[in-house]
């Protein structure tokens, strides 16, 4: 599948990649910080989190999380580094490796399937994770997450697709879409 042709399956993350999309597309660049319009995709704001990459120490931190996130991990992630949020040595290194590959490249990454593992819960669903470029610069520092749990109609809608795989995670390099623009 190409960037031209993706549509995730639940309304809410639809709802943020058609604003992400449709800006970068306008604007040939992904959204600055401060361009964030959370008006566009209100109904996804619960699902929603927002994570800054900071140079000086090599780290991520959460700036923000939307209510539905926060009940998921049990508190509020707003201010957590990374490693605080996912304390597990084996699955922070998988999260670091794809969002630095959405900073670097820059690209969009797109997760269905298992998507919240833990000791004792096992979620599927989709997750999208899209490049934000830092206020005065055109390089991103920030991403723009949606982890939305699956309900029964999305369930169906990705078994019906991939039937096999409990999990895909697919990237999309950012400048098939600018190429789209010219």
């Amino acid at each position: 599948m190409r960037i031209v042709e993706f549509q995730p399956y639940g309304d809410h993350t639809r709802q943020v990649w058609r604003w992400w999309s449709g800006t970068t597309f306008e604007l040939g660049r992904p959204p600055r910080h401060n361009e964030i319009d959370p008006g566009a995709f209100i109904r996804a704001l619960h699902k929603l989190w927002l994570v800054e990459w900071l140079a000086r120490n090599d780290s991520f931190r959460y700036r923000l999380a939307g209510e539905e996130i926060n009940r998921t991990h049990g508190f509020s992630l707003r201010g957590k580094g990374l490693a605080e949020v996912i304390p597990n040595n084996e699955t922070r290194p998988q999260i670091e490796g794809a969002w630095r590959r959405v900073l670097a490249e820059p690209a969009v990454s797109y997760q269905t399937g298992y998507i919240y593992l833990n000791g004792q819960t096992v979620r599927k669903g989709e997750r999208l994770v899209l490049p934000i470029l830092a206020n005065e610069s055109d390089t991103p520092t920030f991403l723009l997450g949606i982890t939305s749990l699956a309900k029964a109609r999305e369930l169906e809608l990705m078994e019906a697709e991939s039937p096999e795989p409990d999990y895909t995670h697919d990237f999309f390099p950012l400048k098939e879409l600018l190429v789209k623009k010219a």
